[in-house]
């Protein structure tokens, strides 16, 4: 449980800088939409502003967003997995399909170094 909780500690960080970085993406679009009306042409608010810089933090929160995100649902997984819930339980916890639940099954054996055999049709993953 310590990783999970962890895991989820991560994640809610992540999720800071995600929204941070939404938020900086707001207040650059209402800075344009008041450049543009003021007569201010796209180029050259695109180059005042930095656009190029905002657009790859941006790129980068969400990348790591994604990265931690894929990381919490494997520790989750794991854990269901050791309380013995089947693929098709997880799925449904998780509100996706039996078969990407399997999946997030294999990514969580493969963390604990475990064989990474294929559980697609194993009741009890």
């Amino acid at each position: 449980m310590a990783r999970v909780v962890e895991d989820i500690r991560r994640y809610r960080a992540a999720t800071e800088q995600l929204i941070e970085g939404l938020r900086n993406q707001i207040s650059s679009s209402d800075d344009d939409i008041a450049a543009l009306e003021g007569g201010i042409s796209m180029e050259e608010k695109m180059r005042r502003s930095g656009s190029s810089n905002l657009s790859r933090e941006l790129t980068r929160r969400f990348d790591e967003f994604e990265a931690v995100r894929r990381d919490i649902r494997v520790s989750i997984t794991a854990a269901l997995l050791d309380d013995g819930l089947s693929a098709a339980e997880i799925g449904e916890l998780f509100g996706v399909t039996r078969q990407l639940a399997n999946r997030f099954a294999r990514d969580a054996r493969a963390a604990q170094g475990g064989a990474g055999r294929d559980p697609v049709g194993d009741h009890n993953l």
